[in-house]
């Protein structure tokens, strides 16, 4: 597996390919969907076989420059602000109780009450922590209805405040505890459903 900063850094050397091989628009947009998918709008493409002038997929990123000359400086902002490390992070449990435990923050609120608060602005995501571990390669959040009300409440992934708990012994006790009970490998699982469902 590549890790991220030199598959970024690959990203950002086809782009260099790129602008030498192909002429650039005057403004031009530049799409990465978070899995080395990168292209110039509207038919430029710049690396993976990855088609501008379709549909880009969701949750992906744009942004624009304005001619060739402003080019390495924004793409180099757009990776800065596009590099989350719990972007691709998976759970470590199938399913997630709607309501907080008795003994954490959020005691007895649901996952709706923070998402709300959150969209409220009475919480930021600051107040959030979502807590990980990387374990043989894959980055698994231990905060599960934690990280559900961040999702609920639209907040991307780069803007969540990540805790790296990677060689904690509790944590990786519970962490192990988790997978076992859902009887999961060390990738986890991408998404979560509410008990019961």
């Amino acid at each position: 597996m590549i890790p991220k900063l030199w598959l970024r850094l690959l990203i950002f050397l086809a782009f260099c390919v790129a602008f030498v091989v192909v002429t650039l628009p005057s403004v031009a947009t530049v799409a990465y969907d978070g899995q080395c998918h990168v292209s110039l709008s509207p038919d430029k493409c710049a690396a993976c076989g990855f088609d501008g002038a379709k549909t880009q997929p969701a949750g992906e990123s744009h942004i624009e420059f304005a001619g060739p000359s402003a080019f390495l400086a924004t793409f180099s902002e757009f990776l800065a602000a596009d590099s989350g490390v719990l972007n691709g992070a998976n759970y470590a449990q199938r399913t997630f109780s709607s309501t907080f435990s008795s003994g954490g923050t959020f005691a007895g609120q649901t996952v709706e009450d923070v998402a709300a608060a959150l969209r409220s602005g009475t919480l930021t995501p600051a107040d959030v922590p979502i807590q990980y571990i990387v374990q043989d390669g894959n980055t698994l959040m231990l905060n599960t209805r934690s990280a559900q009300a961040l999702e609920q409440a639209g907040i991307p992934r780069s803007a969540w405040n990540a805790v790296d708990m990677t060689g904690d012994a509790a944590a990786q006790a519970r962490l192990a505890a988790q997978l076992q009970r859902n009887g999961l490998t060390s990738q986890g699982i991408p998404t979560v459903v509410p008990s019961g469902h």
